[in-house]
């Protein structure tokens, strides 16, 4: 479930360096796959707090009939939203929303083609367009005013810009 979820933030983060750029239908596929995918959210939410932060509550702040009972009622909720979760991923969206966006991935309709600076945009090599686009990013990172970085959501937010650069340039270096 977590790989799933980071490879869609990877998918995201790497299509999302070129917010003006893609064909609609791109943007439609990318948009409805991560809709498909934040179901993902809750089964993982819940595996979190089973394995991460349940495990080191004290015994003294929940007693052992609470926490059994709490056990129970977080992984009724798991298995619901995991056959939730099942149901999704077995039906038909999933398989043609991927086949789509691989389609538009690997052939020309990835850009929108309906301006004169998409033309420009086609002669650039993916690579090219790609370091451009990662060059701005990690420009925009290092800007950031010092400000931001006196308090923790300032770190939480640098925090979640420099994972999204990597995770858009991740893709492209490989």
């Amino acid at each position: 479930v977590h790989q799933m979820r980071v490879g869609m933030r990877r998918l995201t983060a790497c299509t999302g360096i070129f917010p003006r750029i893609l064909a609609p239908a791109l943007v439609d596929d990318i948009h409805a796959l991560r809709r498909l995918f934040e179901s993902l959210a809750q089964v993982r939410e819940f595996d979190v707090f089973l394995d991460g932060i349940l495990p080191y509550i004290p015994a003294a702040a929940l007693p052992a009939a609470e926490r059994s009972a709490l056990e129970v009622s977080v992984r009724l909720h798991r298995a619901s939203a995991l056959g939730s979760l099942r149901r999704a991923f077995d039906g038909p969206d999933l398989a043609m929303r991927a086949a789509g966006l691989d389609l538009r991935l690997r052939g020309q309709g990835w850009c929108r083609g309906d301006r004169p600076l998409d033309d420009l945009t086609l002669q650039l090599s993916a690579s090219e367009l790609a370091t451009r686009r990662i060059r701005a990013l990690h420009r925009r990172l290092l800007a950031a005013e010092p400000a931001i970085l006196t308090d923790v959501p300032g770190w939480h937010e640098a925090r979640k810009r420099a994972k999204k650069l990597r995770y858009a340039a991740e893709p492209l270096l490989a």
